[in-house]
């Protein structure tokens, strides 16, 4: 970049921004109105920039076909709406928009790609209305909340373009947990009426299946256990498309013949239990024990729970079942049938789950609950927040690829076109600089706001020139 040039805009920013310290008495008005006027001046300058591109690409016979016509577009970006006009090529039976190719800029969209990545950043922690609320103090444009919903689905969209690494790790214990969580849903007016005429009954919750796994644990500088390399999986398709996702993602990044064994934890369910089979090595299924002890105090009383949680601390699940069985027969002699069925059940689900308990009662790997609470429940569940299924699939794509270590894609163009190298024909003109010859400084009191003086021949130029090209005021 000509550093002549710089110093030239450098120069006239600065005599708008002492103008406004002349007329304003607040500096924080000052601040806001500078920071307002740089953002025009720079949408405006954007826009004159994609014409004059465009120009160039004509000019430079770079895009095959003929001009069909020119149209002018309006994109919300950083700094406000851009407008500019480009040319619109004919190419046989098909025609395109070279320059919106160059732009990334789909068809139609409202927001220009740098404007989607950082909605996205907002909308990972902030709620749709918050988004649009922050995203109106930085480009000065008020969006709707269907527009930040769009910008996740278009930034989850291009994480399929990035290339994961060919080189494999070899590890020799991988560990992997699972488990679901619901979130509530909404549906549009026109679905509600079809299912209704159908008599279709539309689910007012979906699961959100997610899966972890990681290398192992260690201790971070505060002496708190963290897993290493963690990897989320997350699916609104059900457990089968879960667990295909995680098998293919296991063989991508890890040399498979090397995993010697995988700790596997859940909670019992069936549908993540089932998922044991397409992990590598010799899999070793713990029931967490989180969820044993939890079950163990629902069927039992406060007075049973702690001897039976002591004696599976130990792992003496024999003689769980032994004290299981004395209190069972006692409460039968009592009448108290329902809660001798509750201890029956306890019984039949530790001899179930027997090896697998005592694998969890070994082997800490810890729960899944730790992991739904901060990537999915934290942005998705909290009180009255309900979703479309493809917006959150989006979202829940992105958390879960977030937590893994990666970062927010950015929308990059798919189209292959050669850009023309510019080059100046001549040097531009250098400013020349401000004559301050004229200015004088006087300190009135401890206030600095009036300190410059001017003339008021001096500040009507300055307000008939600047007032109706930069339109500050």
């Amino acid at each position: 970049m000509n550093t002549n040039r710089f110093d030239g805009a450098v120069e006239c920013v600065t005599e708008l921004c002492l103008e406004l310290l002349a007329q304003k008495e607040d500096f924080v008005d000052v601040e806001l109105a500078s920071f307002r006027l740089v953002s025009d001046i720079l949408r405006k300058a954007i826009g004159l920039a994609l014409e004059r591109f465009d120009d160039e690409l004509f000019e430079s016979k770079a895009v095959p076909g003929s001009v069909k016509s020119k149209e002018r577009r309006r994109v919300v970006s950083l700094c406000g709406e851009i407008s500019f006009c480009r040319r619109r090529y004919q190419e046989g039976n098909s025609s395109h928009l070279p320059l919106d190719e160059i732009l990334a800029l789909c068809p139609r969209a409202r927001l220009s790609p740098a404007a989607i990545f950082e909605i996205t950043s907002l909308a990972l922690d902030l709620s749709y209305q918050k988004t649009a609320a922050a995203f109106e103090r930085i480009s000065g444009v008020r969006i709707s909340k269907p527009s930040v919903g769009e910008a996740i689905v278009a930034t989850a969209s291009a994480l399929g373009f990035e290339q994961e690494s060919s080189k494999k790790k070899a590890v020799k214990e991988l560990m992997c947990e699972a488990d679901g969580i619901w979130v509530a849903l909404q549906h549009t007016k026109t679905s509600r009426l079809k299912a209704a005429r159908q008599g279709v009954c539309l689910p007012r919750k979906a699961e959100v299946s997610l899966a972890v796994d990681y290398e192992g644990k260690k201790k971070d500088a505060y002496g708190k256990r963290i897993r290493i390399n963690p990897y989320y999986h997350v699916s609104l398709e059900g457990k089968e498309v879960l667990w295909e996702s995680v098998q293919k993602s296991i063989e991508a990044r890890f040399d498979t013949s090397r995993i010697h064994r995988t700790l596997f934890a859940t909670d019992g369910e069936a549908a993540y239990v089932a998922g044991k089979h397409l992990l590598p090595g010799h899999v070793t299924h713990l029931y967490d024990r989180w969820h044993v002890f939890k079950i163990v105090r629902d069927l039992t009383n406060s007075d049973i729970s702690p001897e039976i949680i002591s004696l599976l601390c130990a792992r003496r699940l024999d003689g769980a079942l032994l004290h299981l069985g004395g209190y069972r027969d006692a409460y039968r002699q009592e009448s108290d049938f329902k809660t001798a069925k509750n201890i029956q059940k306890l019984m039949k689900f530790l001899v179930k789950w027997e090896n697998e308990i005592l694998a969890g009662l070994i082997y800490s790997l810890g729960t899944c609950e730790g992991s739904n609470a901060h990537v999915i429940a934290a942005r998705c569940k909290r009180l009255g927040r309900s979703w479309s299924r493809r917006r959150l699939s989006a979202l829940c794509k992105l958390l879960g690829h977030i937590h893994s270590g990666g970062q927010i894609p950015k929308i990059r163009r798919v189209a292959k076109l050669v850009l023309v190298e510019r080059k100046p024909t001549s040097e531009p003109a250098v400013l020349p600089p401000p004559d301050n010859s004229a200015r004088k400084y006087e300190v009135c009191g401890n206030h600095y706001y009036h300190q410059a003086q001017f003339s008021d021949e001096q500040i009507a130029s300055k307000v008939h020139s600047w007032k109706n090209e930069w339109k500050y005021i």
